[in-house]
C-alpha cells in the first residue's frame, strides 16, 4: 500500500505542474497583447507622420504661391511709384525691381527646400514607426512561442517529478 503522504506529494506535483503551465501561458498572453498594442500605436504614429508629410507639402505649395503673389504686389507697387513720379524703369528702378524678383525667388526656393526637408523627415519617421510596429508584432509572436515553450517545460518537469514520485512509491505501469 502507498503511503498517504507520497500520494499527496504526487498530487501536489501534478497541481503545481498545471499551475506552472497556466501561469506561463497567461504571462505569454499578456506579453503578446502588450506587444500587439504597442505595434498598433507605432502603426498609427506611422500613418500620422505620413499624413504630416503630405500636409506639409500642401502647405508649402500654398506658402510658395502666397509669397509669389506678395512679390508680384511689391513689384506692381514699385512700377506704380516709378510711373507716378515720371521715372523710367531703366537703370536704378530696374535694378531695384530685379533685386525684388531675385529675393522673392530665393524666398520661394527656401520655402520649397524647407518643405521638402520636413516631408523627408516625416517620411523617415513614418518608416521608423512602421519598422517598430513590425518589430512589436514579431515580439508578440515570440512571446506566444516562449509561453508555449515554458508551458511545455513545466509539463516535462512535472512529469519527471511525478515519475520519480511514482517510482519511489514502488508503483509500476
Amino acid at each position: 500500500m502507498c503511503a498517504p503522504m507520497a500520494i499527496i506529494g504526487l498530487l501536489g506535483t501534478v497541481a503545481s505542474t498545471a499551475m506552472s503551465m497556466m501561469g506561463a501561458q497567461q504571462q505569454a498572453k499578456a506579453q503578446e497583447e502588450a506587444a500587439l498594442r504597442q505595434a498598433e500605436q507605432h502603426r498609427a504614429q506611422s500613418e500620422l507622420q505620413a499624413r504630416q508629410a503630405v500636409i506639409g507639402q500642401t502647405t508649402a505649395g500654398y506658402e510658395q504661391r502666397r509669397k509669389s503673389e506678395q512679390i508680384d504686389q511689391v513689384q506692381a507697387r514699385q512700377r506704380n511709384i516709378y510711373g507716378t513720379t515720371g521715372l523710367t524703369i531703366d537703370g536704378s528702378p530696374m535694378d531695384v525691381m530685379a533685386d525684388t524678383a531675385s529675393e522673392g525667388a530665393l524666398d520661394v526656393a527656401a520655402i520649397q527646400w524647407n518643405s521638402e526637408l520636413k516631408a523627408s523627415n516625416n517620411n523617415f519617421e513614418a518608416q521608423i514607426s512602421q519598422f517598430n510596429s513590425d518589430t512589436s508584432v514579431k515580439a508578440a509572436k515570440t512571446a506566444r512561442q516562449t509561453g508555449n515553450i515554458n508551458a511545455a517545460s513545466a509539463l516535462v518537469g512535472g512529469l519527471s517529478s511525478a515519475t520519480n514520485s511514482v517510482s519511489r512509491l514502488g508503483l509500476r505501469f
